[in-house]
């Protein structure tokens, strides 16, 4: 009994460059030297947050242009690694220039078409902290987009349902009369189970106690907690999906 807790499991070995074996790669580096390691195919899951161009500590501002340019190439060799099954969940906020907002979701929707992903939501992450504006409202989300490189996708809808909003709710009238009118499973929409709102048909991941980016000194606002739900919504149909996290 007590050799099957986590404790008592062998601990995996982190290595610092990619190989076929490797459960475990932390890559301290720029991105691209690690990706170029990487199989042609061989990806599950790609999750990341790019920076924004907004002239941070890890990051070089530069004109709009050259910053997309220099993602697009980025983001062909990530669509060379993924599986034809697979999934990148591409999460990024506005870039401010002379009080303008650029929505960079936007921006790159159409880079990911010329590779032709294929997008499957588009999901809005709100936060109740950041810098206050003055002349306009203050920016308080991002969006996170799901593109698949496929239409045979790992999508496991029941691993994230949730409980219905009308769990006793019944057909009123036809052949089906006085039967649940429900999923059978008492389920009602694709959320997380946590942090996920979903009114209608337009999804929000919600933050709570979310350290900034200054304060957790990467170009990620969100921590892993927000990134694995989206392993398992995307990947549980698989064990153990291999999954790149770049930052």
């Amino acid at each position: 009994m007590m050799s099957s807790l986590p404790l008592f499991h062998p601990v995996k070995s982190i290595e610092a460059t990619f190989h076929q074996e490797a459960e475990i790669v932390a890559f301290n580096g720029d991105v691209a030297d690690f990706v170029a390691q990487i199989p042609d195919e061989s990806i599950t899951l790609i999750i990341t947050s790019p920076p924004y161009n907004l002239g941070k500590i890890y990051e070089n501002r530069t004109t709009i242009s050259d910053y997309l340019e220099t993602q697009s190439s980025l983001i062909s060799e990530l669509c060379r690694i993924l599986k034809p099954n697979g999934s990148i969940c591409w999460q990024v906020g506005n870039f401010v220039e002379d009080g303008e907002i650029y929505p960079l979701d936007i921006f790159y929707y159409p880079i990911f078409k010329k590779f032709r992903m294929k997008l499957r939501n588009r999901i809005i992450w709100t936060f109740g902290h950041g810098l206050h504006s003055s002349k306009r409202f203050s920016g308080r989300y991002e969006t996170i987009l799901w593109f698949t490189k496929s239409d045979d996708y790992i999508f496991n809808l029941d691993s994230v349902r949730v409980p219905s909003k009308y769990p006793g709710k019944r057909h009123f009238k036809g052949p089906n009369r006085g039967k649940p009118s429900g999923n059978p499973l008492l389920t009602y929409s694709p959320a997380q189970r946590q942090g996920i709102l979903v009114p209608g048909s337009a999804s929000a991941l919600t933050s709570s106690g979310c350290p900034s980016k200054a304060a957790v000194h990467s170009p990620q606002a969100f921590p892993l907690s927000r990134q694995f739900p989206f392993a398992q919504r995307y990947c549980f149909a698989t064990p153990f999906p291999r999954c790149l996290v770049p930052s």
